[in-house]
Order: C-alpha cells, then structure tokens, then sequence
C-alpha cells in the first residue's frame, strides 16, 4: 500500500514540474516572440526551379528593405520586388506579401535556435505557395547573422541565452508547451 501512494506521489511531483517546466517556457517563448518579427517565404513548389527562385525572392525582398512594423505600403513593395524577381528570371506568376500571427514550429537556425510558438511575420507567397519555405528573423535582423541580434540591444541577455547554442545547452521541446501555447493564444 505504501509503494503504491508513493508512486502516486512521485507521479503526482513529476507532472506538477513537467507542467511548471513548459508553463515557465511557454511564458519565455511569449515574451521573446513579442520582440521578434520573422520572414516567412513560400516556394510555388517543390520542384528545383521554383526553390531555386525562391531564394532569388528572398534576396530581393532582403535587399528591397523590410519597414518594421510593415504597413500596407511596405507590403505592397515587397510584393513588386518579389514580382519584379519573379519577372527578371522568367517566371510569370504573381507573389502576395502579408503583415500575420503564425504559428512556427522550433527553427535551428546558424548558432541560436527559436522555440515553437506563435510570431509576428511577414508571408511572401510566391504562386501557388505550395512548395517548402525559407524562415528567417528580420526584426532583430538575424536573416544576415546572429552576431547582429546580438549588437543590436533589443534582446536582452537572458534572451540571447535561451536562443543561443552554446555547449551541452539544450532547448526543451513539450508537446504538451505547445498546447499550452495554442489555449493561451484563444484566449488573448
């Protein structure tokens, strides 16, 4: 009898630190994906050619400057500049850009890595938008270097610290963080 109320117990001790583990992350995730905007490109397909023009779209809409916060004019230029890519390399189909709250599963990215959860992002569609897509975060700008994200003062450094990789340093990942997320994101 005893073994068993102590398996309950060690169970009930365990649950209750899982759920303050991934409550804790949750939290910390929310507060840097208010910092952050990222940059979310769609390819028309997944055939060579179109994941091939895709990175050309992304080049030119790097270069084409993203305003922060975009508002409709600064999506409007992103849209011709990655039209004007898509004409330039013989492509006749159109690209929709878009200001949205999305949901991004964990991203390694060259040295950090982000948390799943929901970001700021600015969607380019190219086509149909059924093809893989590229990420990056433009706000700090990340898509150039974390070295950048980390000059620019807008992280703090228990934000640099969560995303960084360094060392033995892992990122947990709870499916039961991102339902937490999901609720959290309905009621706001």
């Amino acid at each position: 009898m005893k073994r068993i109320k102590a398996f309950w117990l060690a169970l009930a001790i365990g649950l209750g630190i899982s759920m303050t583990l991934c409550c804790v992350q949750a939290a910390s995730q929310r507060q840097l994906s208010l910092k952050l905007i990222r940059l979310h490109i769609l390819a028309n397909s997944d055939s060579e050619e179109d994941q091939a023009v895709k990175l050309k779209v992304r080049d030119a809409v790097l270069k084409a400057g993203i305003d922060i916060p975009p508002d409709q004019a600064a999506l409007k230029k992103l849209e011709e500049a990655a039209e004007s890519c898509l004409a330039d390399n013989g492509y006749d189909m159109e690209a929709s850009a878009s200001y949205e709250d999305i949901f991004i599963d964990t991203r390694d990215y060259d040295g950090f890595s982000l948390p799943a959860g929901y970001y700021k992002a600015v969607r380019i569609v190219i086509g149909e938008g059924k093809g893989r897509n590229w990420w990056c975060v433009v706000y700090p700008s990340l898509c150039t270097g974390f070295a950048e994200a980390e000059a620019s003062g807008v992280l703090t450094d228990d934000e640099l610290s969560y995303i960084k990789k360094e060392g033995e340093k892992y990122i947990f990942r709870f499916k039961i963080q991102e339902i937490i997320s999901d609720i959290g994101e309905m009621l706001l």
